[in-house]
């Protein structure tokens, strides 16, 4: 069936029918924190290609693997689906944990659970000069409307933002 892109009343009705619709509601803005492996991956393809949301911008964080692997997979992600979304490199360790991450010597293995790099070609778009959470201030000091912060790796820029800011609550829409 044929959808209309303007609307959210689901399929066009037969030609010459009337049809009572709202124009569609702004799309949700919002940030993706994230430690780029296989299942960050598919969360920033759906946020990034979802007609609902406007995907504004990824920050990386060390997680199951160096921060450095997160960024270029997250920019591999983008570049894979052909959606320039700007890729903000956050912090290489945790804000507490002097131990983490674990040096991984096999990173790259097939038998590792977290490998390396995601298996589509290297990225050919590059990160932002801005830091993780310099962009998180930045954007989040200049919001007029409300932007989801969606954390789903560890959470340091998430706490260093909103502590460093002093964030405005009316445009962190959600956490």
């Amino acid at each position: 069936t044929r959808r209309s892109p303007r609307c959210r009343s689901g399929p066009l009705p037969a030609r010459g029918a009337v049809r009572i619709t709202t124009l569609a509601t702004m799309a949700q803005k919002l940030i993706l924190d994230v430690d780029t492996g296989t299942d960050d991956a598919v969360a920033l393809m759906l946020a990034a290609l979802h007609p609902d949301l406007e995907l504004i911008g990824a920050t990386t964080v060390n997680g199951n693997v160096p921060v450095d692997y997160c960024t270029e997979n997250s920019l591999r992600t983008f570049d894979w689906i052909g959606v320039p979304i700007p890729v903000y490199e956050g912090v290489t360790r945790p804000i507490a944990r002097d131990d983490f991450p674990i040096p991984r010597p096999d990173i790259q293995s097939s038998s590792a659970v977290h490998g390396g790099y995601l298996d589509v070609p290297p990225a050919t778009s590059t990160k932002q000069a801005t830091g993780a959470i310099e962009f998180l201030i930045e954007t989040y000091r200049a919001a007029t409307e409300p932007i989801i912060l969606v954390p789903v790796g560890p959470l340091p820029h998430t706490a260093t933002a909103l502590a460093a800011a002093n964030a405005n609550a009316t445009v962190l829409a959600a956490l």
